[in-house]
């Protein structure tokens, strides 16, 4: 538990509770006239209250199906929300905004006085209520917001299985629990570090003889919750995560393949605005692999994964090939050749895979083309015609489009062919010019060990 700071001399006063709905009245009409199913702490926090300051109860609040009858300081010197709506009014309801009469409740508690234990149960609507109703500095120092702020970095954020629980009480607030306080973010933030993430090999194999390694999140309970959610919701949460989340992004690509998964329907631009969230420079090896094999992936991040494998590739040539102009080659230098050699060697089963996928699209490209042409022949009334041919015009603009997409990638793809074949030339010469001697040196000295 966080300590909450000093504790104020007066406790909670009571707050009042009747089912009959309240007119604005004087205050000797405000007097409490019921008791409702609150804590008894409550009631003797208002009661308290009254005691000290020797004033009535001047405001009415409405949450659901509730009734609060209340003091109007203790709500006015801490939250700018009620400040700015009890100017207006004494009887206001909160039907705009989401709070429920339970979260009105602790929050009341709190602005009456009484130090307020946070849970991972509660932390989520407390965080979301203080923001709402404006809780900040400006009105009273360590006030909500900075409190439920300091709760859950130093708990949450620090703790996989507490965060678990606040993401799920996260999602039934959204989307306020997003807009501004960036809570379902910073859970699945917490959950997707690099060790939360692994590659089950998956016994169908591809064309090109190896197997596809899945991406799996360890303690993945709560991933189906999260791609239930809208696009928009979607996507916005998992921008948040890629600005705040820093180091591997195979997290971020394992959540989103899973929303892939569950929702086939998604159009060609939906799938290019989600691939958005995602940073191929910070993908693994092994994610950049099932990025170049995932079908379920846009041609995009296909594109951009053979990019960020290029370079990856590049700088590890450029590394290698300064290592054997060195004068004395070590077997180390020998083996991380050998380790380029597989690489160079994934790298075209990528793209081999690549080709693949074009022809298949290819295919389905003639296949369009046929049916167009059959649709024409089949065209017998005049009046179909008109409709038909803005069809065919659409038709005819989205093959031409995905054309120059996949005449575009097989360039690329040629081109990383290419390279691949010019680094393992390097490589190669390389360990003939620099390294040949050093392989004959050492089993040299191995011979005349053993002897």
């Amino acid at each position: 538990m966080v300590r909450r700071g000093r504790r104020r001399d007066f406790t909670v006063e009571p707050i009042y509770e009747v089912e009959e709905e309240i007119e604005d009245s004087d205050e000797e009409d405000m007097e409490p006239i019921g008791t409702g199913d609150f804590s008894e702490n409550l009631k003797c926090c208002v009661q308290t209250w009254h005691k000290i300051t020797n004033r009535c109860v001047d405001i009415v609040i409405h949450v659901e199906n509730r009734t609060f009858f209340l003091h109007s300081h203790p709500l006015t010197s801490r939250s700018g929300y009620m400040k700015r709506h009890l100017k207006e009014s004494n009887n206001i309801r909160l039907d705009d905004i989401k709070i429920t009469a339970h979260t009105f409740d602790m929050v009341i508690e709190f602005c009456y006085g009484s130090n307020l234990p946070f849970t991972p149960q509660n932390i989520a609507a407390l965080r979301c209520a203080a923001e709402i109703l404006e809780m900040t500095e400006e009105y009273e120092v360590h006030n909500l917001c900075r409190r439920t702020k300091f709760y859950f970095s130093q708990v949450v954020t620090t703790d996989k299985e507490v965060a678990e629980v606040v993401l799920y009480k996260s999602l039934e607030l959204l989307p306020e629990s997003e807009n501004g306080v960036f809570l379902v973010s910073q859970c699945i933030e917490t959950l997707l570090t690099p060790r939360e993430i692994w590659w089950e090999s998956n016994k169908r194999r591809e064309g090109n003889g190896g197997h596809i390694r899945n991406p799996q999140v360890v303690s993945s309970a709560w991933v189906p919750s999260v791609v239930q959610l809208s696009l928009g919701l979607f996507e916005g949460i998992m921008r948040s995560v890629q600005t705040r989340l820093i180091g591997s992004h195979d997290g971020i690509y394992a959540v989103i393949d899973a929303y892939l998964k569950e929702h086939k329907e998604m159009t060609v631009e939906e799938k290019n605005q989600l691939s958005r969230c995602l940073d191929c420079g910070f993908l693994s090896a092994e994610a950049l692999m099932h990025a170049v094999q995932n079908p379920k992936m846009p041609l995009i991040v296909v594109v951009q994964a053979l990019f960020a494998k290029q370079i990856k590739l590049r700088q590890l040539l450029q590394a290698e090939s300064s290592h054997y102009h060195i004068q004395e080659t070590s077997l180390g230098d020998i083996l991380s050749c050998h380790a380029a050699h597989r690489e160079v060697a994934q790298l075209e089963a990528s793209i081999n895979t690549t080709y693949m996928r074009i022809a298949s699209i290819e295919r389905d490209l003639f296949d369009m083309k046929k049916k167009l042409e059959d649709c024409k022949r089949e065209e017998l009334v005049t009046e179909k015609s008109a409709s038909f041919r803005v069809v065919e015009e659409e038709l005819s603009s989205y093959i031409r489009e995905r054309t120059e997409k996949e005449s575009f990638a097989r360039s690329l793809a040629r081109n990383l062919k290419a390279f691949g074949k010019n680094a393992l030339k390097i490589v190669s010469q390389g360990m003939k010019e620099g390294a040949s001697g050093e392989i004959k040196q050492y089993f040299h000295r191995r011979h005349r060990s053993f002897s």
